[in-house]
């Protein structure tokens, strides 16, 4: 009888990702560089596809990183039609979405709870019952042309996962490295962007959006009332978790282009965290922990031995050591006395004399030990 594994490897799907895996490399193969080959890579396999219409936001913060645009114009062209879309309450469509969900909700409440959670409905003309805003709740300049501009929350995906991508084609060695230096200056000065002022009117079932009304919340943070669009760089976090879905093994291989990607944007993320402009630090466990949980093993899903997952994952884990180790040790003391630390470090330290792998993980696994316990010593800077 064939084995679980052997199964897998002649079913439809074994055979689909193996067609994946020949497109993306014959992509690597075909491209000149890591970015090039990334734009291809996210459309072989399904990832967010980068937008590469002049005006994007991928186009705005790749001419920043050449130097064709400067700091303070990027971040103009960056926060200028997030802030307007804030402000007018997507042109005035969030009135319009936000009372239609007001009018499905107002019949489960009592009268008393319907007006306070939602205030009075509408009083629209007979012949149009879900009429669009008006002019006294949306924005004054509103136009025909603004029922295709996308929403705030399209805008901000867009913005984190063009920064993101930018950050997977960013090397991060040397470290520090002035090009992602460069790309962790955008983002901080973004973070300190003036917050827009909110929607006005602010209607009660605007309120309740989650976007809108987050001024309101007592988790808005700073910026004026505006519930943090940039103070708290709004979608960013959601923006890092979704990208997280391509690691290599998940949603992504084990090309040199893929494993040097997610070395690269993991750094990034360590380095966010290390400057305090956010906290990702987690993700930091999660990078030690794919390297703990690789056995001896091939495993199914993945399609590999347990030494290319090695190969792909021990990477990303040594630049979380290296960047943003430190931090991580004191929060490590703080949970467990660092025991979990060290198990991460013996981890290392076996891979350093694991037979078979090649010898650049080997000596990632060599000098990411060394830098753990300088760290152990007091000696560590990140």
């Amino acid at each position: 009888m064939a084995s679980r594994a052997e199964r897998y490897a002649g079913s439809p799907w074994y055979a689909h990702e193996a067609e994946i895996d020949h497109k993306v490399q014959e992509a690597c193969d075909t491209h000149p560089d890591l970015s090039s080959q990334l734009d291809a890579i996210s459309a072989i396999r399904g990832h967010w596809h980068p937008d590469l219409k002049p005006g994007s936001a991928l186009i705005t913060i790749r001419a920043y990183m050449a130097s064709s645009l400067t700091l303070d114009d990027a971040v103009s062209k960056l926060t200028s039609p997030i802030n307007e879309a804030y402000t007018t309450a997507d042109y005035g469509r969030a009135y319009h979405e936000a009372e239609l969900v007001a009018a499905t909700q107002r019949p489960l409440l009592s009268p008393a709870e319907a007006e306070e959670m939602w205030g009075h409905p509408p009083s629209p003309p007979a012949s149009d019952p879900n009429p669009e805003p008006t002019a006294s709740s949306s924005s004054s300049s509103s136009s025909p042309d603004d029922s295709k501009k996308p929403t705030i929350e399209t805008l901000l995906w867009l913005l984190y996962f063009s920064i993101l991508h930018v950050a997977k084609c960013t090397p991060y060695t040397p470290h520090p490295s002035p090009a992602q230096d460069k790309l962790l200056t955008l983002l901080a000065t973004l973070k300190q962007h003036p917050d827009p002022p909110p929607p006005s009117p602010m209607t009660k079932p605007l309120q309740c959006d989650w976007i809108f009304g987050a001024h309101l919340r007592n988790d808005a943070g700073s910026g004026g009332g505006s519930g943090g669009i940039w103070s708290r760089l709004t979608l960013f976090g959601p923006s890092a978790r979704e990208m997280w879905n391509e690691d290599p093994g998940g949603g992504s291989g084990f090309t040199d282009a893929e494993i040097a990607s997610w070395t690269n944007v993991n750094a990034f993320l360590a380095a966010v965290s290390a400057r305090g402009i956010a906290d990702f630090r987690n993700y930091g466990v999660w990078a030690m922990r794919a390297v703990l949980e690789v056995g001896e093993n091939a495993t199914i899903w993945n399609r590999v031995s347990a030494l290319s997952r090695l190969r792909g994952v021990v990477p990303a884990a040594g630049a979380w050591v290296e960047v943003a180790g430190k931090g991580m040790w004191d929060e490590e003391m703080k949970m467990d006395g660092g025991e979990r630390w060290r198990e991460w470090r013996k981890k290392f330290e076996k891979l350093v004399g694991r037979e078979g792998l090649d010898e650049e993980t080997r000596e990632i696994a060599r000098w990411t030990v060394e830098r753990m316990v300088n760290i152990e010593k007091g000696g560590g800077h990140a």
